[in-house]
């Protein structure tokens, strides 16, 4: 322990910080691991925010304060059942190789592990998950140590055989090859980039493996071993089932791992149920005998299974006015998690002859001019905050809140010095409209009006004609790479962790394979690059605050937040969840609990 403390100092944990929970095989008792109550989600806090035109008022998120309406008592219950719901659209494949929607995570969080994952997502601190000690030797060497005691299920094919490191060997190999079963290309295992910044990876034995980097990597940790997907998987399973876990993907007899959960019944029209694996690593987990996901997709009928009684908790829409709900359940309790996708605005770069907005003025102008504050109502009511260029819910990253509603494009109200800006850009663009704003088709019925909102808010501030489009996610996004959509507002896609450092390079670079906007900043360029290679986390978040985060607030990317809502989890009395962050962290239901 001694060691891994000072090569973490040296170091600066590549990613994030580690908290040191069982290392050695001692099973020292985390906060999250221990009776006390864990600090968990967030309430939004709203104050009265006038229009422009100072009349109506509506409610503005600004601070969040933590929510649990009351401590557990004593001990957590071992045992007991707990309902939820989800839609079965949310699943793909159950290979966690080739997965990439919501729901599959999930199950597949709850079967699998990983070698390292979250002990606490929003501050981006990791723990050992498969491994008891993981050891930076210097800027490019990793030294993984598998913790003791943990066996695959004991069901065929593995029939509760240790974990070695042939185990982590073959998962690797297998996302860097991307090959199907006969040898072929193979589109559908999705991660051989991020599985390849492993320059080498030796075996020492059966319990020590060594994975060595091309040059100091300060997201490897996270992005490669405590991603949402790092999940290890049974190579038996690929030797015995070969494509047919392609070919047909929601088998659950293809599954086999070392989690808290195994999958007991899965009808695919109605239920999965999963029961407590009886040799888990983590002694005393789960607290729950079974958890089952019942398949409800509508907000109605997931109210009404509450209400009869055949829910344990709810994720109510957003929109979803919860009063009535309390008038009779005045009991119910709700608690709440950031969402790791935001609303965000994307914008084209690219020369087209369409493209007004290749125009970098132009692009300026509608930054400043957007309203956040009524586009975040329009959407989530008050259960939303505007964002900078860091999400509101990470504190070590983000502009502080005061300071951001100071920021131009973040005003509750234009300024005067914003109206005078943008009557500026619109005379030296030159462009007197219509300006098309683009929006998902999925996004704008699920928030019903949001469109008009955008238009008004954006003619009034912009000063220009502005007319709406609606399309298909992926025809806009192919139109954003070509030009010929200038500006889409929608949701964005997911963070998985709160450094945003490895979005930043794949987004924001002037090269980067997913800059679809084609947005270039010489200086955003240079220290994204520094940070990539700077391993001290406190350097890094420096460097984002006071450097990267002035100049996108200076020159907007083609991506540029707008905000994020949260997820609000109703439950009956007797219900006890872990404390959970804003996404990838379902393995936390091993720690909740009901009281008996």
């Amino acid at each position: 322990r001694r060691a891994f403390l000072s090569a973490a100092t040296r170091a600066g944990v590549g990613a994030a910080g580690i908290a040191l929970v069982g290392c050695g095989g001692d099973d020292e008792p985390s906060d999250l691991e221990s009776g006390e109550a864990p600090p968990v989600g967030a309430e939004i806090q709203s104050a009265p925010r006038a229009s422009d035109d100072g009349s109506a008022a509506v409610d503005t998120p600004l601070q969040t304060s933590a929510l649990r309406r009351r401590p557990p008592s004593g001990v957590p219950h071992t045992g007991g059942s707990l309902r939820l719901h989800a839609s079965f659209l949310s699943l793909d494949f159950f290979d966690s190789h080739r997965s990439q929607f919501p729901l599959a995570q999930l199950l597949a969080s709850l079967q699998q592990s990983k070698l390292l994952r979250y002990a606490d997502i929003n501050a981006g601190i990791l723990e050992p998950d498969l491994v008891s000690i993981p050891e930076i030797v210097d800027d490019e060497t990793y030294v993984f140590i598998l913790r003791p005691g943990v066996r695959w299920w004991d069901r065929e094919p593995t029939n509760g055989r240790p974990l070695i490191a042939d185990d982590i060997r073959l998962n690797s190999e297998r996302q860097i090859a991307g090959l199907d079963a006969q040898g072929g290309e193979d589109p559908t295992l999705l991660r051989q980039s991020l599985y390849a910044r492993s320059a080498s990876l030796d075996i020492l034995d059966d319990e020590t493996l060594v994975f060595r980097t091309d040059g100091p990597d300060a997201t490897y940790l996270s992005a490669v071993h405590a991603a949402p997907w790092s999940f290890i998987q049974a190579p038996e399973i690929w030797d015995l089932f070969g494509d047919a876990l392609r070919d047909d993907p929601l088998q659950p007899s293809h599954y086999n791992g070392t989690g808290p959960f195994q999958i007991d019944r899965f009808q695919a029209e109605e239920q999965i149920r999963l029961i407590a694996n009886p040799s888990y690593f983590r002694e005393g987990k789960p607290y729950l005998a079974d958890l089952t996901v019942l398949n409800i997709a509508s907000s109605p009928e997931q109210e009404a299974g509450l209400r009869a009684g055949e829910l344990d908790l709810w994720s109510p829409a957003d929109a979803v006015e919860l009063s009535s709900l309390f008038d009779e359940f005045p009991d119910y309790l709700v608690e709440t998690r950031p969402l790791p996708f935001g609303v965000e605005m994307a914008l084209s770069y690219r020369a087209a002859a369409t493209n007004p907005v290749a125009d970098p003025r132009l692009a300026r102008a509608i930054h400043v001019a957007l309203d956040r504050h009524a586009i975040m109502h329009a959407s989530y009511g008050v259960n939303g905050q505007v964002s900078g260029p860091a999400p509101w819910y990470t504190p070590e990253w983000r502009l502080e809140t005061a300071d951001l509603l100071e920021q131009p494009g973040f005003r509750v109200t234009l300024s005067d010095v914003d109206r005078a800006e943008l009557a500026g850009l619109r005379d030296a663009t030159a462009f007197d409209g219509p300006l098309t704003i683009h929006l998902p088709d999925v996004f704008a019925a699920t928030y019903p009006g949001v469109d008009e909102v955008i238009r008004v808010s954006m003619e009034e501030r912009l000063g220009l004609r502005v007319e709406m489009a609606i399309a298909q996610y992926p025809t806009l996004l192919e139109g954003l790479s070509d030009g010929s959509v200038e500006v889409m507002i929608g949701w964005g896609s997911a963070i998985s962790d709160p450094d945003p450092t490895e979005r930043g390079l794949r987004t924001m670079q002037t090269e980067a394979d997913d800059n679809r906007g084609g947005f270039s900043d010489p200086i955003v360029d240079t220290w994204l690059e520094t940070m990539r290679t700077t391993l001290d986390l406190g350097e890094r978040q420096a460097i984002f605050r006071e450097v990267i985060t002035p100049q996108l607030l200076a020159k907007p990317a083609w991506l540029l937040n707008i905000g994020h809502g949260v997820q609000r989890m109703v439950h009956r009395p007797g219900v006890w969840l872990p404390a959970f962050g804003f996404g990838g962290d379902g393995y936390r239901w091993e720690e909740a609990w009901v009281e008996a």
